[in-house]
């Protein structure tokens, strides 16, 4: 049988000292296989040449007007002709194993998986893991444990580390245009919520750059547009989730009633939300809350269940919504 083809593709923006390394780490894997998409969004530090002088047919450099990481990538997306596809950032570097380890994981059934990343500087040392420590935390074991990880603490998984089958972003779309923080979680949770087989392996085969300064997307300053689309994320994070799905990754949190009732299922995930150990989110709730309390059997629903206007006063004093 022929070898796969796999696409791999990488976005980059002004990272004209790095992206070679990042595209010579992809032009140098076991798996010869492949195309190389470079989508450039919009750099004016002479990244073009960089690229334009590695001489590859593999290789195809598109420059865009910048447009962000999220439109980027889906135009890399767009281009992509390979059964599998594998992204990177121009600022990572893919281990020459990489895609021939993650085709045979991909192939035990899966629709997408990641690793667990080493860490770098900008000049390529090797970093401790608490720079990035959100990484590093336990693996899952089932997708309802993934989406009770993502609900609650966010996400952990590396994007620059993915590697799916095409059919993953045509059955779950793709990135956001407006996301530029948190479009990985936003597209995770979505697949994972519609039934996507993921799963993260322990062996590292990617280098992440943890930049100095602002180099990274998730740099102190960028953090500012998180509160944004974490809201934007979380007011429909389990809208469609199915309720076996939803009772397996919340087995204390369902009811026996939400089963066959959808107006005791919408509650249950109301309660969620107010009850979610991060005050933003929580705020998402105090939003549904005060609606419901204006609908008469949404109202009703909730003082069975001893909930009204003085507890979600009561929430409303302690949560501060600034708060991430």
């Amino acid at each position: 049988m022929p070898e796969p083809l796999v696409s791999v593709v990488i976005t980059c923006f002004n990272q004209r000292r790095l992206v070679a390394e990042s595209i010579d780490s992809v032009l140098g894997q076991t798996h010869q296989t492949l195309e190389l998409i470079v989508v450039d969004d919009g750099s004016s530090d002479g990244t073009s040449t960089v690229v334009g002088n590695i001489r590859d047919k593999r290789l195809t450099y598109v420059w865009q007007e910048n447009a962000g990481p999220s439109d980027a990538t889906n135009r890399g997306l767009r281009m992509a002709r390979g059964e599998y596809v594998a992204l990177l950032g121009g600022d990572d570097i893919s281990l020459p194993h990489r895609v021939e380890q993650q085709l045979d994981q991909i192939e035990r059934g899966y629709d997408i998986v990641f690793s667990l990343p080493r860490l770098i500087d900008d000049r390529s040392r090797e970093l401790p893991y608490y720079r990035f420590p959100i990484f590093f935390r336990e693996n899952f074991e089932s997708e309802a444990e993934l989406l009770r990880t993502l609900f609650l603490e966010g996400n952990f998984l590396c994007g620059p580390s993915a590697m799916a089958r095409r059919s993953f972003f045509e059955r779950h779309g793709i990135y956001r245009r407006g996301l530029i923080q948190l479009q990985d979680f936003d597209l995770w949770v979505r697949a994972c919520r519609e039934g996507a087989r993921m799963r993260r392996f322990e062996d590292p085969i990617v280098r992440y750059r943890v930049r100095d300064g602002e180099g990274n997307l998730s740099g102190p300053r960028n953090k500012n547009r998180t509160p944004f689309e974490l809201v934007s994320i979380y007011r429909d994070i389990l809208e469609g989730t199915s309720h076996s799905l939803l009772r397996e990754a919340f087995p204390h949190d369902m009811s026996a009633r939400s089963s066959d009732d959808l107006l005791a299922r919408e509650a249950d995930i109301l309660f969620l939300y107010l009850n979610h150990p991060k005050q933003l989110v929580r705020s998402v709730g105090i939003e549904r809350a005060v609606a419901w309390l204006d609908d008469e059997d949404r109202s009703r629903e909730l003082a069975g269940r001893g909930f009204g206007p003085a507890e979600l006063f009561q929430i409303m004093s302690e949560t501060h919504f600034c708060e991430h």
